[in-house]
Parts: structure tokens; sequence; C-alpha cells
């Protein structure tokens, strides 16, 4: 069985300051990218 990928892409619209946040946790490894 082939396996499913688990995540969709989404198209959001978000802040300065909350994309500076997310930017944030990217440096620091929480995520792969924005």
């Amino acid at each position: 069985m082939a396996e499913v990928d688990k995540s969709e892409k989404i198209t959001i619209n978000i802040g300065l300051v909350d994309l500076g946040q997310i930017d944030l946790l990217v440096d620091e490894g929480f995520y792969a990218n924005r």
C-alpha cells in the first residue's frame, strides 16, 4: 500500500507580526518551512 501524504497545501492571510513569529519558529527548527 502506498503511503499517503497527510498534509495539504492551503493559503492563508496573516499579519506581518504573526509571520515574524512563524519565521522564528522555522529558524529554531520547529517547522521545516513557512
